[in-house]
């Protein structure tokens, strides 16, 4: 069997749609539908309702479903006084809006590509998102370790290494639905030690070995 590239949508946490308000569960593909590779969309009730063949009344109940479940967060937004259409987030694998706000710009290569949809005829967009988020959790973790420390700019370059090793992906990531990173590996975690001991090598081994990751940062 065939199909025309485009001409369906991947709709995460399928689970948790079973046995949920029909109408929700429709409104919720088309919001997938409309989402980029970070899984935010804001299209307006109407767009909504004219897709999914509903009243905007049924699209508000609707969306407040979604959100008391979890499945989507949702934003208003304003152009000065002015109301725009909600940014609606979609929750993949429990990882919220906190996650992928977290250094935007701190990851290069995923996710820059905002137009794209979320809608390929496989998951590897999906998946793609879920290393991003991780990444900038990583990344959040570390700036917090780091917060009010000053770091000498010769220095700098080997924190990022730091930051690409331990988020590299698993070579399989493509074939999980909830891909891994070297972080996610480790059974104890203590980022100002591991950070410590990294910069201590680099000092006496004359720097780290740079890891070639699609998914490095440049967080600084």
């Amino acid at each position: 069997m065939k199909y025309e590239k485009g001409s369906f949508i991947t709709v995460p946490n399928q689970k948790r749609l079973i046995g949920m308000n029909p109408i929700a569960q429709t409104v919720f593909m088309w919001l997938c539908f409309h989402a980029n590779q970070e899984g935010e969309c804001y299209p307006s009730h109407v767009t909504i309702a004219r897709e999914a063949g509903l009243g905007k009344t049924s699209i508000k109940k609707a969306i407040a479903i979604l959100v008391d479940s979890g499945l989507i967060e949702k934003e208003n937004r304003k152009d000065g006084k002015k109301n725009k259409t909600n940014l609606y987030q979609i929750i993949i694998g429990g990882v919220g809006r906190e996650a992928t706000e977290v250094g935007r710009e701190a990851t290069e290569g995923v996710g820059r590509e905002t137009s794209r949809e979320l809608n390929p005829s496989s998951l590897t967009q999906s998946t793609e998102v879920l290393l991003t988020q991780k990444t900038k959790k990583f990344i959040q973790e570390l700036k917090e370790t780091m917060n009010g420390i000053s770091v000498r700019k010769d220095r700098i370059e080997e924190i990022k290494k730091f930051v690409s090793y331990w988020t590299e992906p698993d070579k399989n990531w493509k074939k999980q639905n909830d891909p891994k990173i070297r972080y996610d590996h480790q059974k104890t975690w203590d980022m100002k030690r591991r950070l410590g001991t990294w910069m201590k090598n680099s000092i006496n081994f004359g720097g780290s070995k740079q890891i070639e990751n699609k998914y490095k940062a440049t967080m600084i």
